[in-house]
């Protein structure tokens, strides 16, 4: 690394962006910082529960643009705010986190995170391509679990409602002795009824998530990040730009399907207790996601990048 490597980081939070761009920068952010190269942060973060319980953010602010940066990394689906960056930034290297929804720049370079082995455009700036260089946070190690114990539910930054109701209805409905449920959603304080504690998005979610050995999520950045942690997944397809995770993660049995948003969603009631309590498919999925999926994506994207 160079005696002064200045990096800047530019990706956003919003209800209308979700949460994801940003909580798959935060590894990076944190390693970065970690081995000693300066980081400024540009971006909106009006997502309240990020806002306000993650100090990294406090490096987010008003950025001088007069500045010289080593490098850029973007991650947005925003085509004007991407536009703003590439005008005004000043570096010798530029580079976006990208997926099929992501408008594509010529001036940068491409990371593409998509598990599509097919990448949807005639692009010769590819920097790196492919799931591995996913840079998942790295929780606790835990032990294979028959059956389930500790079980997360997160549904994301922004979840439909309607979705996150019946999901919750149906975990309360469950008799399922010795099976603990921490669900994170819209919620105003913590509440305990029976084994289910209902937990405002945000809070401490980090130290609920190493103690769980599964999770129920969509198929955005948290379902990477609990592959790559070893964790057995039930995932859904909340909006359309996930179809591609979606449709990898189930049909290679990395996960269970529990049902599509955008298809008048009935939850797969049978399925999400399958994936409790079905010791013989437990064993499979975590003997696959065992032999896939790694926590050196991190590494190996700051390798291709600097």
């Amino acid at each position: 690394m160079p005696n002064s490597t200045l990096v800047l980081i530019a990706t956003h939070a919003t209800p209308t962006s979700g949460a994801g761009h940003l909580m798959r920068l935060f590894p990076l952010i944190e390693v970065l910082v970690a081995r000693g190269y300066e980081v400024d942060l540009y971006g909106e973060i009006s997502i309240q529960w990020l806002a306000d319980r993650n100090p990294i953010l406090e490096r987010m602010g008003n950025v001088n643009w007069s500045k010289s940066y080593t490098t850029i990394i973007i991650d947005s689906y925003d085509s004007d705010f991407i536009t703003g960056i590439v005008n005004r930034g000043q570096t010798k290297q530029m580079v976006q986190i990208c997926d099929p929804s992501t408008p594509i720049f010529p001036q940068t370079q491409v990371v593409w995170l998509d598990p599509s082995p097919s990448i949807p455009y005639n692009l010769t700036n590819i920097l790196a391509s492919g799931i591995e260089y996913f840079p998942s946070r790295i929780l606790q190690e835990i032990e294979f679990q028959p059956t389930a114990k500790n079980v997360l539910i997160q549904l994301g930054g922004t979840p439909q409602w309607d979705m996150f109701q019946e999901l919750l209805k149906f975990v309360y409905s469950l008799k399922i002795h010795n099976v603990d449920f921490f669900v994170f959603g819209p919620f105003s304080e913590l509440r305990q009824e029976g084994r289910v504690r209902q937990i405002p998005l945000g809070l401490n979610m980090k130290s609920y998530l190493d103690i769980c050995d599964t999770v129920i999520c969509g198929s955005g950045t948290s379902v990477w990040e609990s592959l790559f942690n070893h964790r057995l997944v039930g995932v859904m397809k909340l909006v359309s730009n996930q179809e591609s995770n979606f449709s990898f993660v189930v049909s290679n049995n990395f996960a269970v399907d529990l049902g599509q948003s955008d298809a008048n969603l009935l939850l797969k009631e049978d399925n999400l207790v399958r994936l409790l309590l079905d010791s013989d498919l437990r064993l499979q999925i975590f003997n696959s996601i065992s032999e896939k999926f790694d926590l050196l994506g991190v590494d190996r994207l700051l390798a291709k990048i600097f």
